[in-house]
């Protein structure tokens, strides 16, 4: 066998393996609306599989500002009331109910201590605010740069809590 019949052979080869019977149907399969949907699919979570990930950034974590009725401001991480389920004491028109620390943006105290209590104005983190009036016979506990840190609520002005 020489090189031309070796062609030769070669194009009969490929001719036949190219030729498509389209009286035969079964090329048809392929081409199946779920066997397309799932070669669909197929082809969408190789690509997904291919992307690179994407790196969330971690949350900004902003501390509690505290002023005391001195004026002095204190930046605050963890901040806390110690020995409770975290919930301030809130007392409004007669009735008592807690407040978790959770949804509270701040709390600003508006005059001094009566009877266990102080009226303040509450904005929580929804955006809504109210005046009532916050039971202070308590502390409020942190960290500062420098250390653990506390305060009572008779000495609180504003708390502005952070992310944290």
């Amino acid at each position: 066998m020489n090189l031309t019949q070796f062609k030769g052979l070669l194009r009969k080869i490929i001719n036949r393996s190219i030729k498509v019977n389209f009286q035969d149907r079964s090329h048809a399969k392929i081409f199946h609306p779920l066997s397309l949907g799932c070669h669909v699919v197929a082809l969408l979570l190789g690509v997904l599989a291919c992307t690179p990930k994407i790196e969330v950034s971690p949350r900004a974590i902003i501390p509690s500002t505290v002023i005391s009725e001195e004026g002095a401001v204190f930046e605050v991480r963890g901040i806390r009331l110690p020995g409770t389920r975290q919930e301030f004491l809130i007392r409004k028109g007669g009735g008592q109910f807690w407040i978790p620390l959770t949804i509270i943006r701040t709390l600003r105290f508006l005059g001094p201590s009566k009877e266990g209590f102080r009226p303040a104005k509450i904005f929580l983190i929804s955006g809504e605010g109210f005046e009532a009036e916050v039971s202070s016979d308590m502390l409020l506990e942190g960290i500062t740069d420098l250390g653990y840190w506390n305060i009572p609520l008779q000495k609180i002005q504003i708390v502005e809590f952070g992310t944290d």
